[in-house]
């Protein structure tokens, strides 16, 4: 890796700049929105605290991420579906991709269960994800899509 007196950092192509990120007031703002956030799944879950949990204006309008992924509804869904899969790591890796893909929560139970790669079919689970689709039910949820970062080329 090569740095400038800017902080960028330069490959062959590709130029990402850093000096933004590392910005000390930027840390500041973001911890305090890791630290609020925090607080209000705290006194949401754990405290069970009617609404509303914060008093900033925009993380009581807006839904945020959870600052950890195991706390996301979602994620404890998808462990609790596959934490009894025992010595079958194809298994496991196998449905935590097909979750994450789909990122529905119910998705196991749309689908008729687990999937088992020894014994997929592709062509019946397209069948499945057509009923769904038919029926009109959801069957993607594009919340938590990672896209990668901006960057320029020279």
């Amino acid at each position: 890796m090569i740095f400038n007196k800017n902080t960028q950092y330069i490959s062959r192509s590709v130029k990402f700049t850093t000096s933004l990120i590392f910005h000390k007031e930027r840390y500041k703002e973001y911890w305090k929105y890791v630290v609020e956030r925090q607080r209000i799944w705290y006194k949401r879950f754990v405290l069970k605290r009617p609404y509303p949990w914060t008093n900033d204006r925009i993380l009581k309008k807006y839904r945020f991420c959870n600052n950890y992924r195991e706390l996301d509804k979602g994620t404890i869904y998808l462990i609790e579906k596959i934490k009894f899969i025992k010595n079958d790591r194809r298994k496991v890796l196998s449905n935590v991709v097909a979750y994450k893909f789909f990122n529905i929560y119910g998705f196991f139970e749309k689908i008729g269960g687990l999937l088992d790669p020894t014994n997929y079919n592709p062509y019946i689970f397209i069948k499945i994800l057509n009923k769904l689709i038919t029926k009109r039910e959801d069957i993607y949820n594009p919340a938590y899509v990672v896209c990668p970062p901006k960057v320029r080329s020279d």
